[in-house]
């Protein structure tokens, strides 16, 4: 895991909130779905993906802090 640092956190409007001593980790995973066309002068792999990422974030929150994380969440 990253080394805790000072964070920042928006909603997809309103104001930047500002974590302190705060640590953040990322997981991406990708998935592939592979079809074979057939019917030309030969067989075609046909590959299609999607990404997703999940963001975790570890730290210390006073009740206002929580109260305003809850806010923007439920958007």
């Amino acid at each position: 895991m990253a080394q805790a640092g000072t964070v920042f956190l928006r909603g997809f409007e309103g104001d930047w909130l500002q974590f302190d001593n705060c640590k953040i980790s990322v997981n991406i995973r990708r998935r592939i779905t592979r079809e074979v066309k057939r019917g030309g002068e030969g067989d075609d792999l046909v590959d299609e993906g999607a990404e997703s990422a999940v963001y975790t974030m570890r730290g210390h929150l006073g009740i206002a802090g929580y109260r305003e994380v809850l806010r923007f969440s439920k958007c």
